[in-house]
């Protein structure tokens, strides 16, 4: 594992490195960031390789003049819904013929999903992805409200 959220500079060039040398041994094909931070180590990792970079941005991103500026997301980018789309597109200036929207691929009906029968019911939640930084922060307070 790599401490790819880790943002000292000395780290990410350690992760860039590994990454570069896991890509090379293993012939990877095309590297699928999920992050801002995975995208930024990705996108050193695979330079002057002939390996495409896709991100899947799976929430708005923050707004630094970098972001704007110097495009880390590769050569496709996939957002989840429209709105995000929209948002890269006017707020990140991402190109559009870089994206993708693709939504959140799970098929709930296919899945016979039926609402909980009466309220009494414990409410039963998954949370899939990493609990740290705010998203994570979010989901435990929401857990605990609920």
């Amino acid at each position: 594992q790599l401490p790819i959220s880790q943002r000292k500079y000395r780290q990410r060039w350690l992760n860039i490195q590994a990454l570069r040398q896991l890509i090379k041994e293993q012939a990877i094909d095309v590297v699928h960031a999920h992050s801002r931070a995975a995208s930024w180590v990705s996108y050193f990792a695979v330079r002057g390789l002939p390996v495409p970079l896709v991100s899947t941005v799976h929430g708005r991103q923050h707004l630094h003049t970098s972001t704007s500026l110097f495009d880390v997301y590769g050569d496709k980018v996939i957002a989840i819904c429209g709105n995000l789309a929209e948002h890269l597109r006017t707020e990140v200036k991402m190109a559009p013929s870089k994206l993708a929207v693709i939504p959140n691929g799970i098929a709930f009906a296919a899945l016979g999903a039926q609402p909980a029968e009466t309220s009494e019911q414990v409410p039963r939640m998954a949370f899939i992805g990493r609990f740290n930084g705010p998203k994570g922060e979010r989901a435990a307070a929401l857990f605990e409200h609920v």
